[in-house]
């Protein structure tokens, strides 16, 4: 499900936060940005799925080993935490690129 909201997920915070305009305003701008014109986006995208994904490893961890569980997952929410960031930060430079030309 997430797929497919990809576009107005990563992209309608960058428009309304590069353009000053509403949250009405930013949907209707949409149209004119290609997510696939931004490679880095869906490559840190996927990225930050592939991370998510790695708490499913966690139910198989050894018995010996349950005790860092916690430790895995203050990791994970670290790292998908940088990945959120970089994703928006890339996403508003995206955005600002396709204004100037």
């Amino acid at each position: 499900f997430s797929v497919i909201l990809i576009k107005p997920m990563i992209l309608i915070p960058a428009i309304i936060i590069t353009l000053d305009c509403t949250l009405a305003t930013s949907f209707g701008l949409l149209k004119r940005y290609k997510l696939f014109e931004a490679k880095e986006l869906i490559f840190m995208y996927l990225l930050m799925l592939a991370v998510s994904s790695l708490w499913l490893f966690s139910t198989s961890i050894p018995a010996s080993l349950q005790s860092m569980k916690p430790v895995f997952s203050v990791f994970l929410t670290i790292i998908k935490s940088f990945i959120y960031v970089a994703i928006f930060i890339t996403a508003i430079r995206f955005v600002e690129n396709q204004v100037q030309h």
